[in-house]
């Protein structure tokens, strides 16, 4: 598959996402087909786990470190997993997909995001 499908695709997945998230994630496709390559080579293989993508993207690009009370992955239409992290600052709503390959070796990455604000989150009784 040449660079310019692969664009194409990742355009229509990210640029298209099938739900409602208000926050759309860009991502560099050069940079994809490297972190794939980097997997394919045995290194971050978190990148192939729903879970770990959007909690990894909640604490580095959200700020939210953590710890996580509620975790809930689950598949969606068009190649989507859906994954909702509920901490003691917010709930988030992450959808994530794979750009480069469709199947279970693909990586994941982020497309879109929702957070809900912290009022609407319950607090864990310690």
């Amino acid at each position: 598959m040449n660079v310019t499908l692969l664009f194409l695709v990742l355009l229509l997945f990210v640029g298209c996402g099938h739900s409602g998230f208000k926050n759309k994630v860009f991502h560099d496709l050069n940079q994809l087909i490297v972190l794939q390559e980097r997997v394919d080579e045995g290194h971050k293989v978190g990148y192939l786990d729903p879970q770990n993508v959007a909690m990894e993207f909640v604490q580095k690009e959200l700020s939210d470190s953590g710890p996580f009370f509620d975790i809930n992955v689950r598949k969606e239409k068009k190649g989507f997993i859906k994954v909702e992290l509920v901490s003691s600052k917010a709930s988030y709503s992450i959808e994530v997909f794979r750009p480069i390959r469709f199947d279970k070796t693909g990586i994941l990455v982020v497309g879109s995001y929702e957070v809900v604000e912290a009022k609407k989150v319950p607090t864990p009784e310690l």
